[in-house]
């Protein structure tokens, strides 16, 4: 087993390290660490399906559909730029934040389709943006990343404090899973699991002997490192300032979707 990442620190360092040797190859190889498809194209039309079937919700369609054109959208964890790509045709800015160093490969990939995004590193749990300044923020397959849950709680906050008082935002969380992690074929069975990851794994063993959240310390690259129960992720949602308007899981058909879903609103 290697050492154990048990600083966010460290974490960073060691995503930012597997991010650079990639970058360092060629362009379809940092594309293609993020998101493992045959080639950029790929990579590309992978980004337009999750920013439309994942980001674009109904829910903030109707609201951003009228005038997305007058809007700045924010992406935290842009990462390779496959989602932040399909956001500037979208938004009339699209703004990506991320923790890694590579952002000449970043920024390469973008400006060959698009001139209306800005990039920013973030340090100290801080996001370089002002105050009431976006219109809409997003995040996919992110915050399963991160390591500590204080973090997860600096970065909602940011949240609360970027979003202009109508804007609107959707994070992807890791969801708490143990007996679904094998997924069945029979339909039966499915269920079952499902049912004991809901009440015996989240509700009563995460929720009462581990304040609502597990940090992974020994999570390879690129696999969960912070799992976070919808209680625990209300009450910092609710801490934060932020109103939940719908809650779900990644895959809409799937109950095995490693990820939760929040999108929220100002609540004062």
């Amino acid at each position: 087993m290697k050492t154990p990442i048990d600083t966010e620190e460290k974490n960073i360092n060691y995503y930012s390290d597997a991010i650079k040797s990639s970058a360092d190859k060629n362009v379809s190889d940092f594309l293609r660490w993020f998101n493992n498809n045959d080639n950029v194209n790929s990579v590309i039309n992978s980004g337009y399906y999750d920013f439309y079937t994942s980001i674009l919700k109904p829910t903030i369609y109707e609201k951003t559909k009228n005038n997305s054109k007058q809007l700045t959208g924010l992406e935290i964890g842009c990462g390779g730029g496959r989602i932040l790509n399909a956001a500037c045709k979208y938004f009339a800015k699209a703004i990506g934040v991320d923790i890694h160093d590579s952002f000449d490969a970043l920024n390469n990939f973008l400006t060959s389709e698009n001139e209306n995004f800005e990039l920013g590193k973030i340090k100290d749990n801080k996001i370089p943006t002002k105050d009431k300044s976006v219109d809409f923020v997003y995040s996919f397959i992110v915050f399963q990343h991160i390591l500590k849950i204080k973090v997860f709680e600096d970065y909602v906050s940011e949240i609360k404090r970027m979003l202009k008082p109508d804007g609107i935002t959707i994070i992807y969380f890791g969801r708490p899973r143990f007996f679904s992690k094998k997924v069945f074929y029979n339909k039966t069975l499915n269920n079952i699991t499902r049912i004991f990851d809901k009440i015996f794994y989240e509700i009563l063993y995460l929720n009462i002997f581990k304040n609502g959240f597990i940090e992974n310390y020994n999570a390879e690259v690129n696999h969960v490192n912070l799992t976070v129960s919808i209680f625990k992720a209300k009450k910092i949602f609710k801490k934060a300032g932020l109103k939940i308007k719908e809650k779900g899981i990644s895959k809409n058909k799937n109950i095995f979707g490693t990820q939760y879903y929040f999108i929220a609103e100002h609540s004062r």
